[in-house]
């Protein structure tokens, strides 16, 4: 299991009547403090030299004043997947370089919104049968879905929900091995649990916090054979010397321990980053090899490799996961254009029915 440790809980004086605050506070013995303004924790970790790595090992408890259901902001220009995400855990534990959140995200503190009765209110419209199937939903995108699942049993009572779903698919996308309460979960085609994976030299340099790659990839094997739906996630690709080497072994690995029929989507998606991300790189890892690419703005505004070796790395990548794996599996790209999907896959999604009947259940469940 991965397990994170806390320095502090603020808990918004508001947030003091909800369960899942009280939950949390039974399974964390840590200091807590009672506020009623967020910018007591701004001056508390102002005074870190690494704000964002202090923001990690702070936990804000709070009502969500906002919405708990938003659509996943596509970059413009390219194919957008329709994923819809939940807002309800903002910030992660885990320090990975690359990371966007760090400049998407006010704030660096890890806040759960601890309202729960309000995000399954929330959630009860997308549970219709009258959805398209293979909608999806999931709180990893400004997250990791499991991480803080043994403190919070949150991604647990998500799950009750979907599994009475006709068609809605919840994604829970993680870096973690927190699967254990899952193990005696019967399997839902409706819950998939999916993996961010990469080469071995980059999660042990890039993703501070995070288990090796091959225990992401055996604990997705314990609930595969269960029969549970998994999926991974090869995003960010990133080239470096020996990438090619390393990638494969990953994927060897994978499809060594998980049969391709039990995997039910795998993405790929090449490093990018917003421009305002170049300030978080220059104050925390200026020296990280993997920003020293060369790198241009594309058409969406954000820094990405050239387009051609971009198509390097997706095509290696696509004919490793094809040898190992076979013709059969769905494969999509993140982030990627019309030509790219082309060149790549052969194909682009027409509309969006094209990308939901990608990720709808199998036939056969």
């Amino acid at each position: 299991m991965t397990r994170f440790d806390f320095k502090i809980i603020f808990i918004h004086k508001q947030a003091l009547k909800y369960p899942l605050t009280a939950r949390i506070l039974a399974r964390l013995q840590v200091p807590t403090e009672i506020i009623d303004d967020s910018l007591v924790i701004r001056e508390e970790i102002e005074k870190s030299p690494d704000p964002i790595a202090a923001g990690k090992k702070i936990l804000y408890l709070a009502q969500q004043k906002g919405k708990f259901i938003k659509p996943c902001p596509c970059t413009p220009r390219m194919i957008r997947c329709g994923y819809l995400i939940i807002n309800s855990i903002l910030g992660c534990p885990i320090d990975c370089s690359y990371c966007i959140l760090q400049a998407y995200l006010d704030d660096p503190w890890i806040t759960i919104f601890v309202d729960e009765d309000k995000l399954e209110n929330s959630l009860r419209p997308l549970l219709k049968a009258s959805l398209p199937a293979g909608l999806r939903i999931g709180p990893g995108e400004l997250t990791d879905s499991l991480a803080l699942e043994p403190y919070t049993r949150q991604a647990e009572r998500l799950a009750q929900l979907f599994y009475r779903s006709s068609r809605t698919i919840l994604e829970l996308k993680t870096k973690t091995t927190n699967i254990d309460s899952w193990l005696d979960w019967p399997p839902s085609p409706n819950i998939v649990f999916s993996w961010s994976l990469n080469a071995e030299t980059i999660a042990k340099e890039e993703e501070k916090g995070a288990p090796p790659v091959g225990e992401r990839i055996r604990a997705a094997a314990q609930l595969a054979i269960r029969g549970h739906q998994v999926g991974f996630h090869f995003d960010p690709l990133i080239y470096f010397e020996g990438w090619e080497r390393e990638y494969e072994k990953v994927i060897k690995e994978l499809f060594a321990l998980i049969p391709s029929k039990l995997i039910r989507w795998i993405s790929l998606g090449a490093l990018r980053y917003p421009l305002n991300f170049r300030k978080i790189i220059l104050l925390r890892f200026r020296h990280k090899a993997i920003f020293a690419s060369e790198m241009i703005i594309g058409r969406d505004g954000k820094f990405r490799y050239f387009k051609p070796l971009r198509i390097k790395l997706y095509t290696r990548i696509y004919e490793m996961i094809r040898d190992y794996g076979g013709e059969n599996l769905p494969l999509y790209l993140c982030m990627e254009d019309e030509e790219v999907w082309e060149l790549i896959l052969k194909k682009k999604p027409e509309r969006r029915k094209d990308l939901f009947l990608l990720f709808s259940p199998p036939v056969n469940n």
